[in-house]
């Protein structure tokens, strides 16, 4: 699905803040969840989330890939999930 945009975007500073609130609170719920799996030993992980017209184009693409702790790989995956608006999640890959 394509839609056009036809007239400039604005938004509030309240919502602006309240976006900013959700992204960092997803990230750390994500950094959180990242060393609570390393401390039971599992270094591996997957990332899932929707594919759909709302996806970024780099997220879709990485939509059931594993990678390791630690790798530039697993770095670049995990700094996805400190972008705005981000709904995709690291999950324990066994």
């Amino acid at each position: 699905m394509e839609r056009e945009i036809t007239r400039a975007y604005t938004t509030t500073v309240d919502s602006y803040a309240e976006m900013l609130a959700r992204t960092s609170t997803h990230g750390a719920y994500e950094e959180g969840r990242a060393a609570a799996y390393q401390e039971e030993g599992q270094n591996m992980w997957r990332f899932v989330g929707p594919v759909d017209e709302r996806s970024r184009p780099d997220h879709s693409a990485l939509v059931g890939e594993h990678f390791t702790y630690g790798t530039p790989e697993s770095d670049m995956g995990l700094s996805l999930l400190h972008e705005p608006n981000c709904r995709h999640r690291a999950i324990v890959f066994f």
